[in-house]
Formats: C-alpha cells, structure tokens, sequence
C-alpha cells in the first residue's frame, strides 16, 4: 500500500471541516490538513475569478483514491472541484505506518 496526498480546495473552513471530518471518520483519511485562507486566481466560464478558498491535504492510500474522489466530488459545493493525487515516494517510517493502519482495511 503506498500512501498518497489528495488536495481539493473549497470555500469555507466549514465546509472544509464538515468534509475533512467525514474523511476520517470513514477511515477514508488518516488526517486532513485545512489552510487558508489562500487567494486563487482562475478562469471560470471565460472569466477571471478571484476567490478566498481554503486548501485540503487529506493524508490517505492509494487503494482508496477512487472512494475519496467520488466521495468529494458528492459533498463539494462546486460543480468541477479541484481534486488532485499526488504519489508520495519516501515518508518516515513510523510516520508511514501510522498513515496506513489509520485508515480502513480494504
């Protein structure tokens, strides 16, 4: 099992809680870290936007990214959410297997 980072973004800490809290209460995540705020620029609808967003690292497996992706993409406000995967290749060890065995058993 290899652990990895998902990054989605939102726009309110209380949403981001609500959803961060889920993620681990399912043991889709072993934590969630939740900054911000943090101002984003982007096109949306031939438009620049500028927006106060708060950014989510959901700390999880690689195995469960299907389920957090869906599961995200049914509690996110937005019609096309960010919803990033990024492989990690080294992590402390005890750190390591502390991530794996905190979340559920596939």
């Amino acid at each position: 099992m290899k652990p990895v980072l998902v990054i989605t973004t939102l726009n309110s800490t209380d949403k981001g809680e609500e959803i961060a809290a889920k993620l681990v209460n399912l043991r889709l995540a072993a934590c969630v870290n939740i900054l911000g705020p943090i101002t984003s620029y982007y096109f949306w609808e031939n438009k620049l936007q500028k927006d106060i967003e708060y950014k989510l690292f959901i700390k999880s497996r690689e195995d469960l990214w299907p389920e957090i992706c869906s599961f995200i993409k049914k509690e996110h406000p937005y019609s096309v959410p960010e919803i990033l995967k990024v492989e990690i290749s080294e992590a402390d060890k005890e750190y390591y297997q502390w991530l794996i065995e905190s979340c559920k058993v596939s």
